[in-house]
């Protein structure tokens, strides 16, 4: 029960309420970085709320393309890794040790909705 439990259970994040995240993403000329930070604090729990329905995935292959850097009301941060995956429906963060893939058109709605330019993070492998 636990090795079904590990593979379809979400990330678990640290800290207390998010009041912000840095967003980081690599251009695909690798000579330049779109970044955003989101402050709404009703955008950042949309957010961290996609990011926990993501499950676990193998994406050992992906490189990391950005991440995020989340900040808590407590003064602790998290640093999610971005992974653009292999998959036209899914997207990938790494977060630990530990790879997940989340549903890429809600993930991209929620990141549009927080007011990010999703064109400028990239939707497949360079």
């Amino acid at each position: 029960m636990g090795l079904i439990n590990y593979h379809t259970r979400g990330p678990q994040f640290g800290g207390s309420y998010p009041v912000s995240i840095e967003i980081f993403v690599e251009q695909r000329d690798a000579k330049d970085f779109y970044s955003t930070t989101i402050v709404d604090r009703e955008a950042c729990t949309r957010i961290m709320r996609a990011l926990v329905d993501a499950r676990s995935a193998n994406l050992h292959d992906s490189p990391e393309i950005g991440w995020f850097i989340v900040h808590y009301a407590d003064g602790s941060t998290n640093q999610i890794y971005l992974l653009p995956g292999h998959n036209a429906d899914r997207y990938g963060i790494r977060w630990g040790t530990g790879d997940f893939a989340l549903s890429k058109k809600h993930f991209y709605a929620v990141l549009r909705d927080a007011g990010v330019d999703t064109t400028k993070i990239p939707d497949g492998e360079r």
